[in-house]
């Protein structure tokens, strides 16, 4: 379960050139946008590893007591919508300095307010429906087809998210492991009859609601199998994030009108972050 930093590095390293003054400048410090959401959208991918993990791995002795699990549970969710979030941030302002009338102005805050997924792929099930930037169709047209294809799906996530934020624990059951390294149990001298010995074992599966927003009355039945896992949501996201990264680079380079290509002579902050950043999700 990896994503590799190779295009949203390669994406910095556009946006560092494009703000050069021989090219797009920097007057509206659109720049800084533009990176505090890629460095955002950094530490949130970071953190989805880091709580997945302390959720399923075997590690120093600790109980997995419901509320344990809720609070890294929860951290996921709040991860993967502010992965999307600010990932859009960033790319806002990219487009901003490239064509300002076709994105929301960074430098107003009621404009920033107002930057979000819907920005990408527009929302028909408002009232009224809300539509999409003209700036995403022009600038992004390959990553807006692939965010309005994979719609359902971080719908599915930003629900889950919000319900686990605003309203109510989501952690509704699930397995645990039963593979736990030699002489794990017995380090801690808990035998086979101590109650206590479950509450050690991490997660295997994780199952999440269905229908998380709706009454429980109203839910439609599904079996089992059909709920969502956290261990089909996570690598599902991080595919999708990375061809989400891959399509936002490669429609920037084709639709973003350079003079110039020349690469500052420093390194980008990402590569020196890359070259420092602990085992984990990325690569």
């Amino acid at each position: 379960m990896k994503i590799k930093s190779l295009p949203f590095n390669k994406l910095d390293e556009f946006a560092l050139i494009a703000r050069q003054n021989y090219n797009l400048g920097n007057e509206t410090d659109w720049f800084g946008f533009f990176r505090g959401g890629l460095f955002g959208f950094y530490s949130r991918v970071y953190g989805i590893g880091e709580h997945f993990s302390l959720l399923h791995e075997w590690l120093p002795p600790r109980l997995h007591l419901p509320e344990d699990t809720e609070y890294h549970l929860s951290s996921v969710l709040f991860g993967m919508a502010s992965a999307i979030e600010c990932l859009t941030f960033a790319l806002n302002a990219l487009g901003f300095a490239a064509q300002p009338d076709r994105f929301l102005d960074v430098t107003r805050h009621e404009k920033l307010n107002r930057i979000s997924l819907t920005n990408i792929i527009g929302n028909p099930a408002s009232q009224p429906p809300t539509k999409p930037l003209v700036g995403y169709t022009q600038i992004y047209p390959t990553l807006q087809c692939h965010c309005a294809e994979n719609r359902e799906f971080l719908g599915d996530i930003f629900n889950l998210h919000n319900v686990s934020k605003h309203r109510e624990t989501i952690y509704t059951g699930g397995q645990l492991r039963a593979d736990s390294p030699p002489g794990f149990f017995e380090a801690l001298g808990v035998d086979d009859n101590n109650p206590l010995k479950m509450l050690y074992c991490p997660h295997e599966t994780i199952i999440l609601p269905h229908e998380p927003k709706a009454p429980r009355s109203e839910r439609s039945p599904i079996t089992r199998e059909e709920h969502h896992t956290l261990e089909n949501i996570v690598p599902r996201f991080l595919a999708f994030l990375q061809q989400f990264g891959e399509l936002a680079l490669n429609d920037v380079r084709v639709n973003i009108e350079l003079k110039r290509f020349t690469v500052p002579s420093s390194p980008t902050h990402a590569q020196f972050l890359f070259n420092h950043v602990p085992d984990g999700v990325w690569e």
